[in-house]
This record gives C-alpha cells, structure tokens and sequence, in this order.
C-alpha cells in the first residue's frame, strides 16, 4: 500500500492535534512506519538554543508545554527600567515569542526559511530509515505535518511526497474545542481562508490547496503567508 504525506491546516484549538494522534494509532495499529515533520519545531530549538545552550525535546502534547505557551514568561531586558533607573522585568507568553521569532527570522532569512529547515529535518528521518527497514516498510510509511500555517510550508507537503513517491494528502481541522480561538495573527490566516470557503472539520483540502499555490503570485490576498 502506497503511503501518504499528510498535512494538517487549521486555527488554535481547531483539533491538530487530536487528528495527528489519531493518525499515529492507526499508523501504529497496522505495524506501519511514521515520521513527524513539526513546522515549529525550528523555532522551538532556536530559542531553547539561546536559553540554554543545546537542543532540547520538548513534548508539544504535555501539560507543561501548553502552559508554557499560555505563561508570561519574565524577561529583564535593557529597555525595561523602573523610575530610579533599575532593571525591571517585561513580560512574554510563549506562544507570542514562538510568533516573534518566528516572524523575525523569516524577515531575516527568508518566508521559507522554517519550511526549509522542516523539509531538511524529515528528509534527514526518512533517508535515515531507508537504510534501516526494508522497501516495502518504507514504502507504506506515513508522514506527516501537524500544522500547516503557511504556503511555503503546504509546498514541502507536496515536495517530500514527490522525493518519497508518496500521495500528498491536506486535511482541514475546524472542531470548536474549549481552547478554539481566531485571531488576525499572520500564521492563522492561512487557515481562516478555508473558515470562510465553509470547508468543515476533516475535509480535503489538497485540490484548493494546489490552486493557491498554482495562483500564489496572482493572488495578493495570500502575498504575505507565501
């Protein structure tokens, strides 16, 4: 059976995540390979790089993650100072420093530059696989993103699937959780465009997908998220 490379598109709270750990137990249930590409995994490592020094797992299902993105972390920075000239502390949640970094580098380095390093990440786990299970493990396995936000990060879903011989397959998530929320942050804008089609929770989406990708450049609405 020949394996798919599976996208998953939609806003905070929208059931990402619940549809990814359903697709690792089916995966998983029929003795089938699966690699995890994580968009914002870059981002995460680079700023736990600048906090303390190397790479570090991070559990992005737990508990503690979730309160860590939802915290305002304190931070003592130069620009913040009480009236008698002292170093006061600001504050930051982590959820709005993942935004921020993550908008910064790609002004810095690029709109593409976490799909690059996602694509390169993945590629690195399949290659790796290919010299450890047989073709026909290999060839069934599953892949998957678990939230894509962007353009540029929808092309790399269809980019490792055509490098793996894989069909590329783009959900839409749109269940109302407790925690389901719509901002006009860039990174959901992506996901709002298929909220205003009237596209409902499991839907395919790889068909509209491709047409915007085709009509990017075209298409000025989606000029900044490309």
């Amino acid at each position: 059976m020949k394996g798919k490379v599976i996208g998953l598109v939609g806003v905070i709270g929208s059931g990402k995540s619940y549809t990814l750990k359903r697709l690792k137990e089916e995966a998983s249930n029929t003795s089938r390979l699966f690699i995890e590409g994580d968009f914002s995994e870059g981002i995460r490592q680079f700023i736990m790089n600048i906090y303390v020094g190397n790479d570090v797992p991070i559990d992005v299902n737990g508990g503690a993650y979730a309160k860590w993105k939802a915290h305002p972390n304190e931070i003592a920075l130069p620009v913040f100072r009480d009236d008698a000239g002292n170093l006061s502390c600001g504050t930051i949640t982590g959820r709005k420093l993942l935004q921020r970094v993550g908008e910064y580098m790609k002004a810095m380095a690029g709109n593409d530059v976490w799909a690059k390093w996602t694509k390169t990440d993945v590629m690195r786990a399949y290659n790796k696989a290919c010299l450890i299970y047989p073709t026909a493990k290999i060839e069934e396995m599953t892949i998957t993103f678990g939230s894509v936000r962007f353009l540029c990060e929808a092309q790399v879903v269809f980019d490792v699937a055509t490098l793996t011989d894989k069909e590329p397959v783009i959900i839409f998530c749109n269940h109302k959780s407790d925690s389901y929320e719509l901002n006009d942050h860039v990174s959901e804008a992506f996901a709002r465009h298929f909220i205003d089609l009237g596209y409902k929770d499991g839907q395919d989406i790889t068909a509209e997908v491709r047409r915007l990708l085709l009509n990017s450049e075209k298409d000025e609405r989606f000029s900044s998220i490309s």
